[in-house]
């Protein structure tokens, strides 16, 4: 039996552990285990192809395995991706320095905002905050498309279906290791491919491309087919719009409210590993900083919203039946309290039913909470410009860092999803495991209170008006004696 067992291991494992070199390529069409490093997500090998099947969750990793690129070493990588469910969240993270967490890296994925499809590309810092690099809307994507890296000299390229739409961008971080990522989608990923661009061929594949294996699979040729005709138009940023993570001057970006300041991380599959970096990491100074918020002229606002509730109470006593509209997460009542029960989920949405505020309202928002499980990640949405989206929305939130420390996060989620940090402060005191938040919008900016002692005052708002809700982080919390005053 052991020997039966020994020979299995061999048979599908052995591989894993012997170290790779370039070229490299897997069409997943071999009788093998998935081989690759799955850090977080729910991956398996389905029609030949590698698919990430958790639609709920971001920044999703499964990391080629035994595949350490060097800080010198120039490559393109690629894969095709197909779109099974969700926003059309499908990407690549590079030069990871971690082979058993997210950050620092770079990333660039797809996505998709209502009708409008986006492409956006940075780089993780050492404490999980994206760091916005640039984006485009590239136009009549399908949901099956090729997306690829070419790195060389220092800088990276983006490709699209074979087509650079960026190029020239600047590595904050060189070599190391390599993953496939999906964003709150179900993505299918095949033909992933990392060449030498210099001495082994282009890494773009087609879908449906020929490998002509040569002596040994190591040596796999890519075999290139016309380019896509569909060829993605120049990079658009938009400036001046406050709102907006294509700003020129836009905060620090954080993908699906990404942890920051060495939040705690929820447990993964595989325990974290002390790797040493991989050199040449970019210096601190050098790192998008927090930025001023837009000014108050440029505040955007919500557009058809019904006349302001003049106030609204909620005790949650005696309620059998939930009102709140949901968008994430699993909410329900119980304990005499709106509850979020799932510590998994990040971002969850409860929207307070029928408070819409016109824009330029003022007025508080204010709940008790008690953290039941997770890292006390509890707090509102507010000035929401749809109650179909977290996309145009005010966000602030309580954390826990990974060595107990609590803060609180504040900012806004732009049009495409990205979170733009105004800033990260220290609670009142230690609050154990229940809190009340409010926040005071009054006019153009906003007033944060901390059981009724003042936390942040006079933040500048990105939106005006809107809808109101509440919200957790990879936290299981009962929210009771909800209120909303006009003023």
């Amino acid at each position: 039996l052991a020997a039966g067992n020994a020979a299995l291991y061999y048979y599908y494992y052995a591989d894993i552990s012997q170290p790779r070199e370039l070229p490299y390529f897997e069409d997943f069409t071999a009788d093998r285990a998935v081989e690759y490093r799955q850090i977080s997500g729910s991956w398996a090998i389905e029609d030949d192809r590698l698919v990430q099947k958790n639609g709920n969750l971001a920044d999703l990793i499964a990391v080629i395995p035994s595949l350490t690129l060097s800080p010198e070493q120039n490559y393109t990588f690629s894969a095709n991706m197909t779109i099974l469910e969700g926003p059309k969240g499908g990407g690549l993270l590079f030069n990871m320095q971690e082979e058993r967490r997210l950050h620092p890296s770079h990333l660039v994925r797809l996505g998709r905002d209502g009708e409008t499809d986006y492409l956006i590309y940075g780089y993780f810092d050492e404490e999980r905050v994206f760091q916005f690099q640039g984006s485009m809307n590239p136009e009549g994507l399908g949901d099956e498309f090729r997306l690829g890296v070419k790195i060389e000299n220092g800088t990276y390229s983006v490709l699209l279906n074979n087509e650079p739409v960026a190029e020239g961008v600047e590595l904050y971080v060189k070599g190391g290791y390599l993953s496939p990522t999906s964003w709150n989608s179900v993505v299918a990923f095949d033909d992933i491919s990392v060449v030498d661009p210099a001495t082994q061929g282009s890494a773009i594949v087609d879908a449906g491309a020929v490998v002509v294996d040569e002596m040994a699979a190591e040596a796999a040729v890519v075999v290139v087919g016309e380019p896509a005709s569909a060829s993605a138009e120049e990079a658009v940023v938009v400036v001046g719009e406050p709102a907006s993570a294509l700003a020129e001057d836009a905060p620090v970006v954080v993908i699906g409210d990404a942890p920051v300041e060495g939040e705690a991380q929820p447990a993964e599959p595989v325990a974290e590993a002390q790797v040493e970096p991989a050199v040449e990491v970019a210096p601190v100074e050098e790192a998008v900083v927090v930025e001023e918020a837009a000014p108050a002229e440029d505040v955007v606002v919500a557009e058809e919203v019904v006349p302001a509730i003049s106030s609204y109470a909620e005790t949650f006593e005696g309620v059998t039946e939930l009102s709140y509209p949901t968008l994430k997460g699993d909410w329900a009542l119980q304990n005499g309290a709106l509850a979020q029960t799932n510590a998994g989920e990040v971002d969850t949405v409860a929207i307070l039913p029928d408070v819409t505020f016109e824009a330029g309202s003022s007025y508080d928002l204010k709940a008790d909470m008690t953290m039941l499980d997770g890292f006390k990640g509890g707090g509102f949405y507010f000035n929401m410009q749809s109650a179909e989206t977290i996309a145009g929305s005010h966000m602030l939130r309580f954390g826990l860092r990974e060595d107990g420390s609590e803060y609180l996060i504040y900012g806004s989620f732009d049009d495409v999803g990205g979170f733009a940090v105004q800033g990260l402060v220290e609670p009142i005191g230690a609050y154990e495991s229940q809190v009340q938040l409010t926040v005071q919008v009054r006019g153009d900016v906003y007033n944060v209170l901390q059981n009724d002692q003042v936390l942040l005052e006079g933040v500048p708002l990105v939106y005006s008006g809107g809808r109101l809700g509440l919200t957790s982080w990879n936290t299981a919390v009962e929210f009771d004696n909800v209120e909303v005053i006009s003023r």
